[in-house]
């Protein structure tokens, strides 16, 4: 299944040290150039150490070209709309997209769904939602509610 990545999964997934989860999860990434430059290339211009584990987790995910849209946040919709599903953490972003009819997935989800996949087993699962809570990537009530999810 196809899913548009947004930056705030890619950033909040090299924060937590979670990257790795990517290539893992049951799911085909989609990420718009728009997203790759913010991340990649305008992060490593800025010399953020994210950037650089963001770039390797995706080798072999080719930028999607832009769709229409006068803001970053504006193309992310427009391509979760023709894709079906979005992941991001940027609820307006979500929203949009939901009323636009595709799905919305916060990163906490992609996790929880790599678990009832098989992708990865529940203890991996639980590493990562604390590793998102720790590097400040959800809330403390959030990372409660995941945890208790995956049991």
């Amino acid at each position: 299944m196809q899913v548009v990545v947004d930056s705030s999964t890619l950033i909040s997934l090299a924060w937590a040290a979670q990257l790795s989860l990517l290539g893992r999860l049951p799911i085909e990434p989609v990420v718009i150039q728009a997203v790759y430059d913010e991340v990649v290339v305008a992060g490593r211009a800025s010399g953020h150490a994210d950037a650089v584990a963001i770039e390797q987790a995706l080798v072999g995910v080719v930028p999607l070209a832009d769709p229409d849209g006068d803001s970053v946040d504006a193309r992310v919709v427009a391509a979760a709309a023709a894709v079906g599903i979005v992941a991001c953490n940027d609820v307006v972003i979500g929203r949009r997209a939901s009323n636009l009819g595709a799905r919305w997935l916060r990163t906490a989800d992609l996790v929880v769904l790599g678990v009832r996949l098989g992708s990865f087993d529940a203890d991996v699962g639980r590493r990562a939602i604390a590793a998102l809570g720790s590097s400040g990537r959800i809330t403390p009530e959030l990372e409660r509610a995941y945890t208790e999810e995956l049991g």
